[in-house]
């Protein structure tokens, strides 16, 4: 069977959907708009059609392209859709497809169904839900969301907490939970700490100072430590400022 559209002819196979629809699988692509009138040529003319969608999934249903062809095109979004390219798709403009897409949900450029956003929250907050015991419950939006480019544009909807770069549930934050180094800090001593992601969590908190090298102080040793410091070079500058004098 040949499809003709203009001045093109192009072979393509015809499978029946539904009583009133047929799919056209191209042998080679055709330039089409919904609404778009095409013959259908076998020898002879065998009939002719309507562009209801020109760009199909490859399986089809009666229902979907009944709501297509009514305009509801609401009922055939689920996962982000590009507002643009739904335009481009059924040469809709902006009242058109406001009216077309009432009930989706918008993000940016894209479009949404209010049910995969709710299933997209759901597994968002469970994912982070599981690190509950970590220092650091918080996750990238990339560990959240697939890498595509409406991934910025849904991570507000998610209903999550943004801090440092990363997402948590509501209220909550990184937190050494009452967690401490091996060994209580005493003394002016540094003292080493094994676990460095405890470490640097601790002194977020100001309960540790890290010097580096795996070593630590307390707070109040590193205050003591400061003072002294700031005394001996403030005689310093006195040693200083004699030594000019008499210089």
């Amino acid at each position: 069977m040949t499809v003709c559209h203009g001045t093109s002819a192009v072979p393509a196979r015809f499978r029946r959907v539904g009583e009133r629809f047929a799919q056209l699988r191209l042998e080679r692509p055709l330039v089409v708009a919904p609404g778009d009138h095409i013959v259908l040529r076998q020898e002879t003319t065998a009939g002719g059609g309507r562009v209801i969608d020109s760009a199909p999934p490859r399986r089809l249903d009666a229902e979907r392209l009944d709501r297509i062809e009514l305009g509801e095109l609401a009922s055939l979004v689920d996962g982000p859709v590009a507002v643009a390219a739904l335009a481009r798709r059924f040469q809709l403009d902006d009242a058109e497809l406001a009216a077309a897409l009432n009930g989706v949900i918008r993000a940016g450029g894209y479009v949404l169904s209010p049910s995969w956003l709710a299933d997209t929250r759901e597994k968002a907050a469970s994912a982070l839900a599981a690190r509950g015991g970590e220092l650091d419950p918080g996750l990238p939006l990339s560990a959240l969301l697939p890498s595509a480019p409406w991934a910025a544009d849904v991570a507000p909807l998610l209903e999550l907490d943004e801090h440092e770069g990363k997402l948590y549930l509501p209220g909550r934050r990184p937190s050494s939970g009452g967690r401490a180094v091996s060994a209580e800090p005493g003394g002016l001593e540094p003292f080493a700490v094994e676990d460095a992601a405890l470490a640097r969590q601790l002194e977020r908190e100001g309960r540790l100072v890290v010097l580096g090298g795996g070593l630590a102080l307390s707070p109040h040793a590193y205050e003591h430590l400061e003072t002294i410091s700031d005394r001996c070079e403030d005689v310093a500058n006195v040693i200083e400022g004699i030594v000019l004098e008499n210089s």
